[in-house]
């Protein structure tokens, strides 16, 4: 590339830098890593409210859901992976999403064996009947965050590369 020094610690060839963490995932599952210790607390504050403080996490978990959407349309740009934000946003929530029904999973094995069963009572209808509706949302409310990342990028008029 014209006036890159050939020693520079960046790779131009992918515009990604070497060694620093994530590097190789993709945007979305980058996104979603970074994101889910706020979203695995949420969880397991509604899990361990039997569902009574869904009125106070459900509106977090949807600005955790938007938020993610952005990051990976923010990734999305910053490393040109081809997605259009929306969809960038979309596979981001889908991500976070299987980030947390296995984290579900895991809590409501673990919760269920230490109260004889009834975590299982509890944790077993919320992760059939909540879980899809979570994913569509999910899914919904990230491609919203990369839809209005994308919109704010794009009246910046700012540079990917800053070349």
């Amino acid at each position: 590339m014209k006036g890159v020094p050939v020693n520079d610690y960046y790779d131009f060839d992918d515009n990604r830098r070497r060694g620093g963490f994530g590097t190789i995932l993709p945007g979305p599952l980058r996104a979603a890593l970074f994101v889910s210790i706020g979203l695995l607390i949420l969880n397991v504050v509604t899990f361990l409210t039997a569902g009574a403080g869904a009125a106070l996490s459900l509106p977090l978990l949807g600005l955790v859901y938007l938020g993610c959407g952005a990051l990976s349309a923010r990734f999305n740009a910053q490393y040109s992976e081809g997605r259009a934000p929306v969809i960038a946003g979309a596979m981001a929530g889908g991500a976070l999403w299987i980030i947390s029904f296995v984290a579900n999973i895991l809590l409501t094995l673990l919760l269920g064996g230490f109260s004889l069963g009834i975590g299982f009572l509890i944790g077993i209808p919320y992760l059939c009947l909540c879980s899809p509706v979570e994913l569509l949302l999910g899914a919904i409310l990230g491609s919203f965050g990369g839809f209005v990342y994308g919109l704010l990028d794009g009246r910046s008029g700012s540079s990917v590369d800053g070349w």
